[in-house]
């Protein structure tokens, strides 16, 4: 399932953030059927790196290679005919924070991974046991209009996930699932933000 959901709140971007890590740390007020969570591992001050790479065009017949130094990876290319071609884009985030939280929903634990930029209000929740899906959700903060500091801001979870089951209808009703459970999310994060603006 790869989708895209957003929601339009009235609030500044670091009231929304403030309230996107409340929800880390306590998803009960945030996720319907949560039954427990904790955070049970945790890591500060120190850096988590992810590699994100896009091609404007792909080449057929074509095949990516890393060049490293140090291991480090320091350029990416596509070789076809023993022509070598740049990627057009070559992106590498940093994460200052990274959370592993354990949830029991419904009954069933599992694990999920955040990794979360403050300085470019970025977050990677990564699946690690989820009993439905694999993949990660990947969530922004995006101002509406950088001209207006009073305008409402998006924030945006973009969804890449693959389903663990093989039945397609399994399948749908679970991905429906899934959806409605971050639509609810995202209304409550909303409503936090909103009412916090308002109380100030």
């Amino acid at each position: 399932m790869v989708k895209t959901l957003r929601v339009l709140i009235h609030a500044d971007p670091e009231t929304i953030w403030n309230v996107l890590l409340d929800s880390i740390e306590t998803p009960q007020h945030y996720l319907p059927d949560v039954n427990a969570s904790s955070v049970v591992g945790r890591l500060e001050g120190g850096t988590a790196k992810e590699l994100n790479i896009s091609w404007e065009n792909s080449v057929s017949g074509g095949f990516d290679y890393f060049v490293y130094y140090q291991g480090v990876p320091k350029e990416i290319k596509v070789q076809e005919n023993e022509n070598d071609y740049d990627p057009e884009l070559f992106r590498s985030y940093v994460y200052e924070i990274e959370i592993i939280r354990e949830n029991t929903l419904r009954g069933v634990p599992y694990r999920e991974k955040f990794l979360v930029s403050n300085k470019f209000k970025d977050i990677r929740q990564k699946l690690v046991d989820h009993p439905d899906f694999s993949g990660q959700i990947i969530i922004k903060v995006v101002p509406y209009s950088v001209q207006n500091p009073m305008a409402p801001v998006v924030l945006q979870f973009n969804l890449v996930l693959v389903p663990k089951l093989t039945d397609v209808k399994g399948i749908t009703g679970h991905e429906k699932e899934m959806e409605s459970v971050i639509k609810t999310e995202l209304q409550r994060i909303k409503e936090r933000a909103e009412d916090l603006v308002r109380s100030a």
